[in-house]
């Protein structure tokens, strides 16, 4: 599925909302009824509405299209009436060949009708050069959808639906909507953005804002190439941006989440982020109760641990593992938390649910606490942003120990760690902290580098008579201890098993299990263990492909990256952040002498990686790969070198030798 976020100008409302003209999905119908006069209205074009000309095809731009439609033109214009925002969408695609004629086949429109109404005005086709306008000849149902369902997350969303009958290729469909909005939160409606361009071409893209006078309006920077204007008015203040004729630029891959390579208009009343954060502060910052089965299980936590820090970690793990994750997010239970008493007597809450509640169970334990609006991947580019409610997906608590601030995440599961040094902060860029008293601003968290992502493995092959042994101790600390537990436990073991033995079996054919894989669990460390065990029969080694070729190998790690083209690039490039390997071959008795391979040393802005190697008498070699990441991106002119030292390093993450005993 595409959306605007992505390429195609469909989702046209911004506030993470998207009006799909044309989507192939899976929906979980719970109803599908006649579209609701409360929900939806077929209007006349109102008087504020400014008609758009439409421009005419470019020839030049088929050549970029995908999907087989056109875009013409799309078109917003805003404006608020009070509180209220209302945002006129008309987008005109020409349908170009057979997958347009799919594609366009049919309309859907995503509404929250907690907040939202939406209004049709117009829907035609043209076809050799006649208009027929279709509004009235169309039914529109609406369907219960929850896509998020697999995630725990309830929204009540709706889709307002219809299938468009004698549709052609060479037709234009023009779609002009509404949507009218009330405010989830105080002053949601006054900040968003939209974008100018797209990853496939476009005729035209406008956006209009009619901007109340007696509000204050801040914008990001915008491209050059951006045509704008500014007209005064008595009560509003009209701001235009155009931008005609686009080809868009090849898309590259590898680009850091959030990172806007393309036009895009932001907007916000808000002057800073307290004002943001007094829109949600008053609820976080209340008097809660505990009910006695949680106050009892909080005195055992005292009992069970006297440092309070130990007793920190204690009430995160007690709220991370007995409320399960479940996200009413529906109305104002998508940004109001419910009262701690109902979580606990319910068993389940969203981030915010569990974020009120572990600041209440730690102001139980004597520990001052806040909570924090986050974003779960685009955190890192807030800083870039203009203050925001809609920069926010997410909710952490943020304890007050020893003058530092320890963040935590009460949704994350299957963590490990005792003590504050031992836990895996979230790498969530910047929040926005809710605290009553001091004036708010993002901070920036700064994970904990001894939690970093960290795997060592040491592989022993020891040479007999009999044949080979082969014995892998895997070590997983900091967030890739976590991910172990959470895989292992997703899975079914023995499939991870057969996984872990295919991985050798296919490098050593002929390889037995002489023990079953064991799973060694340190959560109070926070130290997964995986411990292998096999064997190579001595008639399976003396097989001429294998004996004459043995390899010793690392993982092929940073392999996503290793085939981007080696070439200037327009947008930075995203390198996983401390991410940390050791490997080790330990090879004992082996029928020859070895001479080690020489070293390779690579350290460049995105890594460091080395490789050594030595040997000694008797069929002895040892063998070592470490690699650890600096950053999280590069710039584009540094991506290039980058590139090539990822291709460098393959070429060294592994090395054969003949085995076949000298005469």
């Amino acid at each position: 599925m595409i959306t605007l976020h992505s390429s195609l100008p469909e989702g046209c409302k911004g506030n993470g909302k998207k009006m799909r003209l044309f989507v192939i999905f899976v929906w979980v119908l719970l109803s599908a009824t006649a579209a609701r006069a409360d929900l939806f209205e077929k209007i006349d074009t109102p008087d504020w509405i400014e008609q758009t000309p439409v421009p005419e095809m470019n020839p030049d731009h088929i050549a970029y299209v995908t999907g087989g439609i056109y875009y013409l033109l799309v078109d917003k214009q805003i404006r608020w009436v009070g509180e209220r925002r209302q945002i006129y969408v008309h987008i005109v695609k020409k349908i170009l060949n057979r997958k347009g004629l799919e594609n366009a086949g049919s309309l859907s429109f995503e509404i929250d009708p907690s907040f939202e109404v939406m209004n049709l005005v117009s829907l035609s086709r043209s076809r050799d050069g006649v208009k027929e306008e279709l509004k009235d000849q169309v039914t529109f149902r609406v369907f219960q959808r929850e896509t998020d369902l697999e995630r725990g997350i309830i929204d009540g969303g709706q889709t307002i639906y219809t299938d468009l009958t004698d549709v052609r290729v060479g037709d234009v469909i023009e779609t002009e909507v509404i949507w009218d909005e009330q405010p989830r939160y105080k002053g949601s409606t006054f900040s968003d953005g939209y974008w100018l361009e797209y990853s496939v071409p476009v005729g035209l893209t406008q956006v209009l804002l009619h901007w109340p006078n007696d509000r204050p309006v801040f914008f990001q920077p915008m491209l050059d190439q951006v045509e704008y204007n500014k007209e005064e008015g008595d009560e509003t203040t009209a701001y235009r941006w155009r931008r005609g004729d686009i080809i868009p630029p090849p898309l590259e891959d590898a680009v850091p989440a959030g990172y806007r390579d393309r036009a895009y208009i932001s907007y916000s009343a808000y002057n800073n982020w307290d004002e943001v954060a007094a829109a949600f502060r008053d609820d976080y910052n209340q008097p809660q109760k505990l009910s006695d089965e949680w106050l009892a299980k909080i005195d055992q936590i005292r009992k069970n641990y006297t440092d309070p820090s130990e007793q920190v970690v204690a009430a995160l793990r007690l709220v991370q593992n007995e409320i399960r994750y479940v996200g009413i997010e529906i109305g104002k239970g998508g940004y109001v938390a419910r009262d701690p008493q109902t979580v606990i007597r319910q068993g389940f809450g969203d981030c915010k649910d569990k974020s009120l509640l572990l600041k209440t169970t730690l102001a139980e334990l004597g520990v001052h606490s806040v909570v924090a609006l986050a974003n779960l991947k685009l955190g890192h580019q807030i800083v870039n942003r203009l203050p925001s409610g809609n920069a926010f997906d997410h909710m952490i608590v943020g304890a007050q120990l020893d003058g530092q601030t320890v963040w935590m995440d009460p949704t994350a599961s299957y963590e490990g760690g005792r003590t504050p040094d031992q836990l895996v902060i979230p790498d969530y860029g910047y929040v926005l902290p809710l605290g009553q008293k001091d004036k708010a601003s993002i901070v920036q968290i700064s994970p904990n580098a001894k939690t970093a992502d960290r795997v060592e493995i040491l592989e022993m092959f020891i040479f007999s008579d009999l044949g080979v042994l082969l014995g892998v101790n895997t070590e997983y600390t900091g967030e890739a201890a976590t991910n172990q537990r959470a895989y292992w436990q997703n899975e079914a073991p023995s499939v991870i098993r057969q996984r872990y033995f295919d991985y050798y079996a296919q490098n050593y054919p002929g390889l037995r299990k002489s023990q079953e894989t064991r799973v060694i669990d340190d959560p109070d460390n926070n130290v997964f263990r995986v411990v292998e065990s096999y064997f190579l029969p001595q008639a399976d080694f003396e097989q001429k492909e294998l004996q004459e070729d043995f390899p010793f190998r690392e993982e092929d790690y940073l392999s996503s990256l290793e085939n981007l083209r080696a070439h200037q690039r327009r947008n930075p490039m995203a390198i996983p952040y401390q991410f940390q390997r050791t490997h080790r071959v330990v090879v004992k008795r082996a029928p020859i002498e070895f001479r080690a391979p020489d070293m390779v040393v690579i350290d460049n802005p995105a890594f460091s990686f080395k490789f050594e190697g030595t040997s000694s008498d008797g069929g002895g070699m040892e063998l070592k790969w470490t690699l650890h990441t600096k950053t999280r991106q590069v710039p584009p002119d540094v991506a290039p070198d980058v590139i090539r030292d990822i291709r460098r390093m393959h070429d060294n993450n592994g090395y054969s030798w003949n085995l076949t005993q000298e005469e």
